[in-house]
């Protein structure tokens, strides 16, 4: 599918391969060596890193900014449907911050 990155919850990292390839020296190594307590805290370390790569979600005033923008933008067009909409009215409008 073209859009499959778009409807999963987690997209791939950097460490996924990493990861990956760890988890699979696990499985030819036997549970009782030494190389597969190494490989187990590698593979810790390998998903501390991953959770700390995670993007953050967008701040409430950054929501709420938007929200409004909408806000005015349909009510602008509601007023337009009814109304003569001069381009004064327009200014209204927040720009984007490019902070």
């Amino acid at each position: 599918m073209k859009f499959k990155w778009f409807f999963t919850n987690e997209s791939t990292t950097l460490f996924d391969p990493l990861i990956d390839a760890n988890v699979e020296e696990m499985h030819k190594e036997g549970p009782l060596t030494d190389e597969y307590q190494t490989l187990l805290r590698n593979l810790e370390r390998l998903e501390e890193l991953k959770a700390r790569d995670r993007k953050k979600p967008a701040s409430r005033d950054t929501l709420w900014m938007v929200g409004g923008n909408v806000a005015i933008a349909v009510g602008l067009m509601i007023y337009e449907q009814k109304h003569v909409l001069t381009s004064r009215a327009l200014q209204f409008v927040n720009p984007l911050n490019k902070t």
